[in-house]
């Protein structure tokens, strides 16, 4: 551990990027920043001679880096968009409409719309959406799409629908819709089904990239490389509420099936 005391990096967490704020006293002697901004705006408020890696982001390219800078690394979520459009088709033989709320101020919700939308449409799937300001919104918006005969809800990666999932799955349980999220681990807030980024293994894949990166400030390092673990849970009782059939092949697949 020697060699990494004598370095400094940074390191930067969560969806929408992060505004460096406190340090860290680990001995890799981080600097762990609260998510404010984006994630390409932080790095450019850096010191460039620093090390900066990445983690719980999109691709720096996908959310409009242009290039990437010599100091920057990192695992990151390629989203999974055409597995995911295909699970919700298994799940869901002959599925023609899906609803996302979304919230259009967000970039990653923006960015993830976006992709889910053009792999859905690409396999024959109506797409229509409900803005969402604040968790606030999330009723209107939930009942909004749920008037225009959807057969499924869909939410990506949006902080702010996360924020008031429960309020969404409410309406989901009501109108006997299923809900999907591509953030596996909120199917625990009543999405029928969850299919995402491993966090745990995407932590432990981000610090080995930070110790990497540590041991060879001379850029030996393979720098950006995607997340290779994906989960799929299943919530059983909002399926069931939901009336969300999960064929076999679906089901077996589950690291997870909560009740």
């Amino acid at each position: 551990m020697s060699a990494i005391n004598t370095n400094t990096a940074v390191m930067i967490f969560r969806s929408l990027g992060f505004m460096p704020s406190r340090k860290a006293t680990a001995t890799s002697n981080l600097n762990i920043p609260d998510p404010r901004i984006a994630t390409s705006l932080c790095v450019f408020m850096l010191e460039k001679e620093i090390p900066v890696v990445f983690t719980v982001a999109f691709e720096p390219k996908q959310v409009g880096l242009k290039s990437i800078p010599a100091n920057l690394s990192g695992v990151y979520d390629s989203l999974k968009a055409g597995e995911f459009a295909d699970i919700l088709l298994k799940c869901i033989p002959g599925l023609k409409k899906v609803g996302i709320p979304y919230n259009t101020a967000e970039p990653n919700a923006v960015y993830s719309e976006k992709v889910i939308r053009a792999v859905l449409v690409a396999r024959g799937i109506q797409v229509v959406t409900s803005p969402v300001n604040s968790p606030n919104d999330i009723m209107m918006a939930g009942q909004s799409l749920v008037q225009q005969e959807i057969g499924a809800i869909a939410v990506a990666a949006d902080n702010t629908v996360y924020l008031g999932l429960n309020t969404l799955a409410t309406v989901a349980d009501k109108a006997a819709i299923p809900l999907f999220v591509t953030d596996a681990m909120h199917t625990r807030q009543g999405a029928a089904l969850g299919y995402g980024a491993d966090y745990e293994k995407w932590g432990y894949a981000s610090g080995l990239k930070v110790i990497d990166v540590l041991k060879h400030r001379n850029g030996n390092s393979r720098k950006i490389m995607p997340l290779g673990q994906y989960s799929l849970i299943i919530n059983k009782k909002a399926a069931l509420t939901q009336h969300l059939l999960i064929p076999k092949e679906i089901s077996d697949r589950a690291v997870q099936v909560t009740e």
